[in-house]
């Protein structure tokens, strides 16, 4: 089994780049697909982590990962 097959491309992108678990992945995923006009398609790895930065930061104020 893949580790493409356990989950989405962008969810395992975000793990990558925060260190952090699936289910905190699938939050800062959600919360960039929401609130951030952020096209995956074109987005660069130095990209996909500072937004995926930007979404943890907002949430951790919420909710202390």
């Amino acid at each position: 089994m893949s580790w493409l097959s356990k989950g989405n491309i962008h969810t395992k992108w975000i793990e990558e780049a925060l260190g952090v678990n699936n289910a905190i992945a699938k939050r800062v995923h959600e919360q960039i697909d929401k609130y951030y006009n952020f096209d995956w398609s074109e987005a660069t790895t130095g990209e996909i982590k500072l937004v995926s930065q930007m979404a943890f930061e907002d949430l951790n104020e919420v909710y202390n990962f």
